[in-house]
């Protein structure tokens, strides 16, 4: 694309916007931008406000914040790009404005309007190239989200069963099979004095040597009661934990917890396993 067909495309622009531009007092690069975005009619305006907003233009702006806003664009521009100055000169555009106090009033706005769209232009450019890296950046985060996923250990989601000892009053108001929730099991872990969670063949010989009874628990008693819940997935992190406080946090939301046995204790005998409170 040669010179010719740049002009060309931003002659077209001028001639477009020109007219309505300079009727604008105030708000006119955030008006342009909007223009050339072609969201004036657009209740979202996404791109003109992610645009503006990112860079402080704002619709109520004067002419000279404006050019404040362009002539920082044309000092990153000439930073790093030295030969501009040698070839196009953009800031002498903006620097003849200041000089032409002794031009009619007419000239001198229509060049301030021009400032302005080539700006918008610019920037309006600079958006898209903004879009690019954020998409590339989010690209590679995702990539190394993925490879620091694949390079983890993945543990198997395991059920377990986890075993406490509350008093009749607090046991008095399950029943084995019923099902628990997240809130009913943080309810009872809070209220043991003994508790143990493990696999279930872990279990299941501890729990045999048990003294248990079945029988009727009063509301107000404070017989020690033993109850047995299952958990169902993901409770690797609780296995053979030892603290009240890892129970809890790290129960697993997603899975179902199932009342399997509940009964009386006759005595103390067996809990050598079990961690006390």
């Amino acid at each position: 694309m040669d010179k010719n067909t740049f002009e060309n495309i931003y002659n077209q622009i001028y001639d477009e916007i020109y007219p309505q531009a300079k009727t604008i007092k105030r708000g006119l690069l955030y008006k342009t931008i909007q223009i050339i975005f072609n969201e004036e009619e657009s209740k979202t305006q996404n791109n003109t406000l992610v645009l503006c907003n990112s860079i402080g233009i704002k619709s109520s702006d004067n002419r000279e914040h404006d050019y404040k806003t362009l002539e920082g664009l044309v000092e990153v521009i000439e930073n790093e790009h030295p030969f501009i100055r040698d070839w196009k000169k953009l800031r002498p555009i903006a620097d003849n404005i200041s000089r032409m106090t002794n031009k009619p009033e007419e000239e001198k706005e229509m060049q301030e309007i021009k400032w302005i769209i080539v700006g918008a232009c610019v920037l309006v450019g600079l958006y898209f190239c903004a879009q690019y890296i954020k998409k590339i950046q989010s690209r590679k985060s995702e990539l190394k989200l993925a490879e620091q996923e694949n390079k983890s250990p993945s543990y198997p989601s395991i059920p377990a069963d986890l075993c406490l000892v509350v008093p009749g009053k607090i046991a008095c108001d399950f029943r084995a099979g019923s099902s628990l929730s997240v809130k009913d099991v943080t309810y009872l872990i809070d209220n043991t004095s003994y508790f143990l969670c493990g696999r279930l063949e872990e279990i299941d010989p501890i729990e045999k040597k048990l003294t248990l009874a079945d029988e009727y628990v009063s509301p107000d008693s404070e017989q020690k009661v033993y109850i047995r819940i299952n958990i169902s997935s993901n409770a690797q992190d609780l296995v053979n934990k030892k603290t009240i406080y890892i129970l809890k946090r790290d129960l697993p939301t997603m899975a179902s917890f199932t009342l399997k046995k509940i009964a009386c204790l006759r005595s103390l005998r067996g809990f050598e396993a079990f961690n006390r409170i």
